[in-house]
């Protein structure tokens, strides 16, 4: 079972599972413009692999990114989560400089609205390993110029599943895989703790592997 509990500031939370334990705090990023996110760093010493995590557009929503970022985290990953999704260049950039993290595993994770951003930036972005895409809201309609491995995982109950079978079909990139839960709905991978350890750990599958 996952223990964590979070603030609404986002402020030193210090986060156990099992034998993993991992701390939590607000950052600030510099890139031209102030840019906050928030950083889950596990405890262990030496350099970590590193996730970026982009959740739904809406502010609001920090908390379903944080749900993806606390568990990848007890899974050892470093991650960050950005206020707004156009800032994922920004998020490479600031990780690629913290000597705890492993400048050639990094990795992103797109949730809703934010696996946009990530096939964006993954199409000019050559520091990403591989990438998960996470029940999309889509609004590109194909991913042609994508090379970098990527999962998607999406649900049958869930109205643009059809666009997610669009944007795998067209994804360049010849390690890629798919994974459709015919059950699961949108809301079940923002809240469901069952649907959302288990997501996390096909993530965490995949990028292990690469």
């Amino acid at each position: 079972m996952l223990l964590f509990s979070v603030n609404e500031s986002g402020n030193n939370i210090k986060t156990k599972k099992m034998m993993r334990s991992y701390t939590c705090e607000d950052v600030i990023l510099s890139n031209e413009n102030t840019i906050k996110g928030w950083l889950c760093n596990p405890e262990e010493a030496g350099k970590k692999p590193a996730v970026i995590v982009l959740g739904p557009q809406n502010s609001k929503d920090d908390k379903i990114s944080m749900r993806y970022a606390t568990r990848l985290a007890n899974y050892g990953y470093v991650t960050l989560c950005l206020e707004e999704t156009e800032n994922i260049k920004a998020a490479i950039d600031y990780l690629s400089f913290k000597e705890e993290v492993d400048a050639d595993k990094m990795y992103a994770v797109g949730i809703c609205h934010g696996t946009n951003e990530v096939i964006n930036r993954s199409e000019e972005e050559q520091r990403l390993r591989a990438i998960a895409l996470v029940s999309g809201c889509y609004k590109k309609k194909e991913a042609s110029q994508l090379k970098t491995p990527t999962i998607i995982i999406h649900g049958g109950e869930n109205e643009s599943l059809e666009s997610a079978r669009e944007i795998y079909a067209t994804i360049k990139a010849e390690d890629k895989m798919a994974i459709w839960e015919d059950s699961v709905s949108r809301v079940q991978y923002y809240e469901d703790p069952l649907v959302l350890d288990k997501t996390v750990k096909n993530v965490y599958r995949w990028f292990n592997t690469h």
